[in-house]
């Protein structure tokens, strides 16, 4: 029970992010930025929050560009997560 709530407050946390989309699979959380390139989310002071997050916490995310079917997308990458809680753990300081 606890995790079906502590998910429902990482996809509150994603939104406010500017995440379309978040996986947890292989020990791994991947948030997928907005898909549109031109949004004007990528001029947000809610962006520049999350670039600032990446520089200072390089050692827990990495932030890059992927080729997938949909178009190149701009992904989040948090290593060593494997619960639920530890993912909202990682999402909170970005927001907060």
């Amino acid at each position: 029970v606890t995790d079906l709530l502590n998910s429902v407050q990482i996809k509150w946390l994603a939104t406010k992010i500017g995440f379309e989309k978040v996986i947890m699979k292989q020990n791994k959380l991947i948030g997928y930025f907005i898909t549109d390139q031109q949004s004007s989310f990528y001029q947000s002071s809610n962006f520049t929050k999350v670039l600032q997050f990446v520089q200072t916490h390089s050692q827990s995310c990495k932030m890059k560009e992927k080729q997938t079917r949909n178009g190149l997308r701009l992904l989040l990458t948090f290593d060593g997560i494997t619960s639920v809680e530890q993912a909202l753990e990682a999402l909170k300081p970005i927001v907060a």
